[in-house]
């Protein structure tokens, strides 16, 4: 019960934090400002995890499709800042949509199959 209350209250303490500093600041400003520091660990994620077998495993493809996802989200977000309308931008905000939306169907489907697993698991100890 206690633990239950402490995350209640953390989380509601971050909500409102974040609620401040996108009404102090404005939420395009504070996009960019979390997009800079973004940017640079998702490519150093996309570079450790290039050297793993990634691709062998759904939960790995998964994985580095939401990594290479975050990564165009965070590059859509400057160049919009900085350039504007750009060229392409109308495809890259769709394969964001398409990859994000691929990436968690993924990650959804494998988590259910291991839980399943594991409740068939549980049967056969009974």
């Amino acid at each position: 019960m206690r633990r239950a209350v402490v995350l209640t209250v953390g989380t509601l303490v971050v909500l409102g934090a974040l609620g401040f500093v996108a009404w102090l600041f404005g939420g395009e400003r504070v996009q960019v400002a979390m997009a800079v520091p973004t940017m640079p660990v998702t490519l150093w994620f996309i570079v450790m995890y290039l050297r793993d077998p990634w691709w062998k495993t759904w939960f790995g493809r998964s994985l580095m499709l939401l990594a290479v996802t975050v990564l165009l989200w965070t590059l859509a977000t400057l160049l919009y800042r900085l350039l504007g309308d750009y060229p392409g931008r109308d495809f890259m905000l769709t394969a964001i949509g398409v990859g994000a939306f691929v990436a968690l169907l993924i990650r959804a489907l494998v988590l259910r199959a291991a839980q399943l697993a594991d409740l068939r698991e549980v049967e056969r100890r009974r």
